[in-house]
């Protein structure tokens, strides 16, 4: 990754603006520059919510089998959803590393490149330093991760809950429900 200076006063980077960034981009790179890395981000993004989600589901009803009969209602849901959530980020995130690592060296590689395929990278990375490669930033990553996604999941519950204290009138309303969904995060 290049690194610019914030100053104006100071003009050493290669970019002065986005314009001239983007100009600079087509000249140098052609119009694929703009697009690169972006099949990997998004399978990436396929894989991570495959994970997560089969995984929150798998540890919710789970939970809710082994929780005691007074534990078991709607008030604790939020809860749940939060821990469920969080530990399912978490499940995710360690499946994604090494795809992530991967991704992140041939993105912020310069000139000249490191790496010139991925079975090239994937060898050179394993001699490096093995298996632990891979997974390197993993530990900050799920200390950030699991609050994050356990809010996540628990605002939903939350709101989901809630729901059901709504009047009949205003909660048989469409646009009601589609503004609590969107704005809880989920209609993205």
């Amino acid at each position: 990754l290049q690194v610019e200076p914030i100053k104006k006063s100071h003009h050493g980077g290669k970019y002065q603006g986005i314009l001239q960034a983007a100009a600079t981009l087509l000249r140098e790179e052609g119009v694929a520059a703009f697009w690169k890395g972006h099949v990997p981000a998004q399978m990436l993004s396929l894989i991570y919510g495959a994970v997560q989600f089969a995984v929150f589901e798998l540890l919710t009803k789970q939970a809710w089998l082994q929780l005691p009969e007074e534990a078991s209602s709607e008030a604790w849901k939020p809860a749940l959803h939060f821990l469920c959530g969080g530990v399912s980020a978490m499940a995710a995130t360690c499946a994604c590393q090494p795809v992530d690592v991967l991704r992140t060296r041939f993105s912020s590689q310069g000139e000249p490149k490191v790496y010139r395929s991925i079975p090239q990278a994937l060898r050179s990375m394993w001699w490096e330093g093995g298996p632990r490669t891979f997974y390197r930033g993993l530990s900050p990553t799920l200390v950030q991760i699991f609050p994050y996604a356990g809010f996540q999941f628990a605002t939903f519950a939350m709101f989901t809950s809630a729901w059901t204290y709504l009047p009949k009138s205003i909660s048989d309303q469409g646009a009601v429900k589609t503004l609590v969904w969107r704005w809880s995060g989920c209609g993205q």
